[in-house]
């Protein structure tokens, strides 16, 4: 198991159904805390429907422990996953913080 998805899973604050759908995406994540599988791939990894993939995102997202962005135009948009539960415990440069 991955730093990435060990810590995830300690800090995180998700009921268990969330905690894989988390523990993917921190699997999938690049060195900036940013992934981007598709719900499909989500969901065939957690062996759920996608449906359930995009609940389980809403929740992690309210819990503040994901950020969704949206990339690309109108019909062909992915969503790129910023795994903010890790961002105290890694460092990394937020190439989407808009703060600046």
């Amino acid at each position: 198991m991955s730093k990435a998805v060990r810590t995830a899973l300690a800090h995180t604050r998700a009921p268990v159904e969330a905690r894989l759908v988390l523990a993917i995406l921190a699997a999938h994540a690049n060195k900036d805390l940013l992934a981007w599988p598709g719900a499909d791939t989500i969901a065939l990894l957690a062996g759920v429907c996608e449906r359930t993939v995009r609940r389980h995102i809403r929740t992690l997202k309210d819990l503040g422990e994901l950020r969704v962005i949206r990339r690309g135009v109108a019909g062909k948009a992915t969503n790129v996953y910023r795994l903010d539960v890790l961002v105290e415990d890694f460092e990394v440069i937020d190439p989407y913080d808009t703060r600046t």
